[in-house]
């Protein structure tokens, strides 16, 4: 049965991130830009940080320092005397532990680097909303593990057989939000357990950064999906909006960490959520806040 698991993880759609040491928590933000810019036109720092990055190899201590980016983009302001680089980074670092670090380090300053910070779009009161993303649920009947899809595509992978035997529409999904920093969603990240051939989905910076940092026997995937963070267990309903704009997603644990067998399940209905901690899963509370579709 694990060779079930283990096919479905290697093909899956996702994106992945970096081999930069983890940083003690994730990036939930939607941006995953931060810049680097000096006074002048800057054309030796900016040619060593694009080498750098574009050829690690001819400079991996620079490259290094920079938390290895996987993108960089050149700026010079000639009116403001200025220069600025773009720098791209693994979406699942957190940014701001990545800019102190940067700002700290002797070797970047030496390059004429002033400034370091997050380059987070720009934000206007006419931006349209998120985009909505449908999240389609899948049940193994071999496994009795639960999984959440978020694309097209790798829907039609499992439809089709392609994630092994077992794997069947349970009737439910939810329609959430693509990551937009404007709007306020943010990243939903997905980690694939080989020892419990499992899922798992967080947006909570420190929960995301212990799996990455310790020994838990979870490798993150990339941003399965976005949505709204709770307040205090609840979803945010600030303009009073009747139906609420946001909806709890909650979160319930089978429990069976004991024989290597640990499994979450994600649902809308609250209904479904007492059913299940009927049968002895655990519930964890709202996980998440996403789309009302009522």
């Amino acid at each position: 049965m694990y060779i079930i698991g283990l096919i479905f993880a290697s093909l899956l759609i996702l994106s992945s991130g970096a081999q930069a040491k983890p940083t003690h928590q994730c990036n939930t933000r939607a941006s995953n830009q931060l810049f680097v810019s000096g006074d002048g036109t800057g054309e030796l720092a900016k040619s060593r940080i694009l080498a750098a990055v574009t050829s690690p190899e001819s400079d991996i201590n620079l490259y290094t320092r920079l938390w290895e980016p996987t993108k960089a983009t050149p700026y010079t302001f000639v009116w403001l005397q200025s220069w600025m680089v773009v720098l791209f980074m693994d979406p699942l670092q957190d940014l701001t532990e990545m800019i102190d670090a940067i700002r700290a380090d002797p070797l970047v300053a030496s390059l004429g680097v002033s400034y370091v910070g997050d380059n987070s779009s720009v934000c206007f009161a006419t931006s349209a909303p998120a985009q909505a993303q449908s999240v389609t649920e899948y049940h193994n009947t071999l496994l009795n593990h639960y999984f959440l899809s978020s694309t097209i595509e790798e829907n039609a992978f499992i439809d089709s057989g392609g994630a092994g035997p077992g794997w069947v529409r349970t009737g439910e999904s939810f329609l959430t939000f693509v990551p937009d920093g404007c709007f306020g969603s943010v990243n939903v990240f997905r980690f694939y357990g080989p020892g419990p051939n499992s899922h798992f989905y967080t947006a909570d910076t420190k929960e995301c950064g212990g799996l990455r940092n310790q020994e838990s026997g979870w490798n993150a995937e990339g941003i399965a999906f976005g949505g709204i963070l709770p307040e205090d267990g609840q979803c945010p309903n600030n303009g009073g909006y009747v139906p609420p704009i946001y909806t709890p997603l909650y979160r319930l644990y089978n429990n069976r960490w004991m024989f290597n067998d640990s499994n979450h399940r994600y649902t809308v209905r609250y209904d479904i959520y007492e059913q299940m901690m009927n049968k002895g899963w655990v519930g964890e509370g709202v996980a998440l806040c996403v789309r009302n579709e009522r």
